[in-house]
C-alpha cells in the first residue's frame, strides 16, 4: 500500500507534483521511503521525479513551473533540493548547519525562506563526551527564519542569513505578494514552562 500525499499543481496548471510514500523491507531494514512523482495537469502521462534510498517530501514548485522544490536528508541533515520537471540530478540549495524545518519560495523565485535550528556545539559536545542527560527547560531550542538565495552568485555559493529570531519559536510564515516582506507567527517556546505567550 502506498500513501500519496502533498498534491500541489504548478502555478501554470500544467503539472501536478505529490509524495508517494511505501515501506521497504530488505533484511533487517525496515522503514518508509517517500518520493515525488509529477504528472501532466491533464492526467496523460505520471512518473517518479525523485530517487534514492533517501527521503524527498514537501514538493513545491518554482513560480515559473521549471523546477520541483523539496526537503530530504540526503546529504545527511534535512536541506533544500531542486530538481528540473524534465528530471536530471536534483541541486542542493541550502547547506544550513542545523536542522531545516518548512519553506517557502518567493513570489519572483530569488529567495526560498525557511524555519531552522542551527546546530548547538553543546549537543555535538555531548555526543562526543557520551553524556545524554539533558535538563529540562534550559535553553529552550527555538526555530528561527532564515533566507536562502536560489541562484549561486559569482562564487558559486548561495548565502543564508538569519530574517528573524528572539525569544519565541517562529511558526507559520508567508511572502508577500512582491516578494519584500515575511509575515510570520511567534509562538512560545516549544516544551518550556517559560510563561510567554504567542506574539502573532
Amino acid at each position: 500500500v502506498r500513501n500519496v500525499a502533498d498534491v500541489t499543481p504548478s502555478p501554470d496548471g500544467k503539472w501536478v507534483a505529490w509524495t508517494e510514500t511505501r515501506p521497504v523491507m530488505d533484511g533487517e531494514k525496515s522503514e518508509m521511503l517517500t518520493h515525488i512523482w509529477l504528472a501532466r495537469g491533464d492526467g496523460s502521462d505520471r512518473w517518479q521525479l525523485t530517487r534514492g534510498d533517501k527521503s524527498a517530501t514537501s514538493p513545491a514548485f518554482s513560480p515559473d513551473g521549471r523546477f520541483v522544490f523539496f526537503a530530504s536528508n540526503r546529504g545527511g541533515a534535512r536541506q533544500i533540493f531542486r530538481i528540473a520537471v524534465d528530471g536530471g540530478e536534483a541541486e542542493a540549495l541550502t547547506s544550513f548547519k542545523g536542522a531545516v524545518g518548512t519553506f517557502a519560495v518567493s513570489p519572483d523565485g530569488k529567495w526560498v525562506a525557511f524555519t531552522g535550528r542551527e546546530t548547538d556545539p553543546n549537543d555535538e559536545r555531548a555526543v562526543k563526551e557520551k553524556r545524554d542527560w539533558k535538563v529540562a527547560d534550559e535553553n529552550p531550542r527555538n526555530q528561527s527564519l532564515y533566507l536562502s538565495a536560489v541562484e549561486p552568485g559569482l562564487d558559486g555559493k548561495r548565502p543564508w542569513k538569519r530574517a528573524a529570531t528572539g525569544p519565541y519559536n517562529i511558526g507559520n510564515f508567508d511572502w508577500s505578494p512582491d516578494s519584500r516582506r515575511i509575515a510570520y507567527e511567534a509562538r512560545p517556546t516549544p516544551g518550556a514552562d517559560d510563561g510567554r505567550k504567542a506574539d502573532i
